[in-house]
């Protein structure tokens, strides 16, 4: 597979199922996570302790909260997660949706399924049900 074909699975990765609303406003990245969790819950999701650092470095190039907003996506939307591999998205959509949304995450079987399926059943607090 090419790296165009790479970069657009990864692009598609965060595509609401819901048809795309209006982009929102811009949210903040990292930061106080009690403070952005009811008016800013994408920058709350970001900004979570939770989130592997390693991911959390990556954010300065890959852009969540501005992405996200681009796609229109809400707590309480249905999004499906194609590929996941490690889970970057994963530790932002599933914690955002958790509550008031629901998260898919298809990912093909195998190793790769196994150890996202185990980080995501050791912590359903911060994950909540995916799918």
């Amino acid at each position: 597979m090419n790296r165009l074909a790479r970069a657009s699975l990864l692009l598609i990765a965060a595509l609401p199922v819901l048809p795309v609303l209006p982009a929102m406003a811009q949210h903040a990245g990292h930061g106080d996570h009690a403070a952005h969790s009811a008016a800013d819950p994408i920058g709350a999701a970001i900004a979570a302790p939770t989130r592997t650092p390693a991911y959390v470095a990556r954010d300065r190039y890959r852009h969540p909260a501005e992405t996200l907003a681009f796609f229109g996506v809400t707590p309480t939307q249905t999004v499906l997660e194609y590929m996941p591999a490690g889970g970057w998205y994963t530790e932002i959509l599933a914690p955002l949706l958790k509550d008031k949304g629901t998260f898919y995450a298809a990912q093909a079987a195998g190793a790769g399924f196994d150890r996202l399926k185990a980080k995501l059943d050791a912590d359903a607090a911060t994950y909540g049900k995916t799918r």
